[in-house]
């Protein structure tokens, strides 16, 4: 799945600040009309600390992180040819999409994704993975 960046800024879609609390001056490493791969999504309703949806991107630090997809268009609605885990949280009315390398280590994929800071290398590895396969498709 590929999204394009729109905004670059939180503060450029006011719903993000007034309905989620997130910080309009918060530093986003993401770049206007560039285009991301989504290695995951994360889907809650109640959970005010996230937008209702937020996508898994690989910013232009190199990072894994969760960005809220309302700062993005999507431009190809494919998941890449891997196996992807679904969870639902009947709890939040929300569910998470996922690597399947990660159905193995929930507690990992959460630290990778959050705030945490663990061995990111697995996430790497399989992020590189799904890239590999996407230039693959793109050039067929």
């Amino acid at each position: 799945m590929k999204v394009k960046c729109l905004h670059v800024s939180n503060g450029e879609v006011p719903v993000l600040i007034e309905k989620y609390g997130y910080h309009a001056e918060s530093l986003l490493y993401i770049t206007r009309k560039h285009e991301y791969t989504v290695y995951g999504m994360i889907y809650c309703a109640e959970d005010m600390s996230l937008p209702t949806l937020s996508y898994i991107i690989r910013d232009d630090l190199g990072s894994i992180s969760r960005y809220p997809a309302m700062l993005f268009e999507v431009t190809d609605n494919r998941l890449t040819d891997v196996e992807w885990y679904v969870d639902f949280f009947k709890e939040v009315n929300g569910f998470r999409l996922r690597p399947g390398e990660f159905a193995k280590n929930l507690e990992e994929y959460e630290m990778v994704v959050g705030s945490g800071e663990p061995d990111r290398s697995l996430y790497d590895i399989w992020c590189d993975m799904i890239d590999k396969i996407e230039a693959e498709r793109e050039t067929t």
